[in-house]
């Protein structure tokens, strides 16, 4: 994974934080991105439906990164 976002939701993370992680993860992973932007978190991000990008910010407390 070259751009893990949700890295920083480890261990001791409430039960609720590891399942959110779970299913962001999952749509994460399911983006088709170009092949060289594979493992990029913030390539695919950006493509996630807007109520999965909703409970990105509200997990990480970050925008979604945008290129430049």
């Amino acid at each position: 994974m070259k751009n893990d976002l949700l890295a920083g939701i480890g261990p001791d993370s409430s039960e609720l934080e590891q399942a959110a992680k779970r299913v962001l993860r999952e749509a994460l992973d399911a983006e088709r991105v170009h092949p060289c932007d594979e493992g990029d978190d913030a390539v695919a991000a950006r493509k996630l439906p807007e109520s999965m990008q909703a409970l990105f910010i509200a997990l990480t407390q970050k925008p979604i990164p945008r290129p430049g």
